[in-house]
């Protein structure tokens, strides 16, 4: 038998959703926003090809390439 050389998977792209905490601890608001993310996607029941990250919506800061936070 043929030694197997598996080939490494492209990169997916990687979405993160940031939501706020009562939506992700509750089941059916879940439901409804990650429908809603899957829809923006192109398919409202099927996450494959995406690596969806849920984050807790927090203070965030982003930085430009000068270094001024905006």
């Amino acid at each position: 038998m043929a030694d197997i050389n598996p080939q490494p998977l492209p990169p997916r792209p990687e979405i993160v959703v940031k939501v706020p905490a009562n939506i992700l601890f509750d089941v059916e608001a879940f439901h409804r926003a990650q429908r809603s993310v899957l829809t923006r996607l192109g398919c409202s029941s099927c996450t494959s090809g995406f690596d969806i990250l849920w984050r807790v919506l927090q203070q965030e800061f982003v930085v430009n390439e000068k270094g001024e936070v905006k």
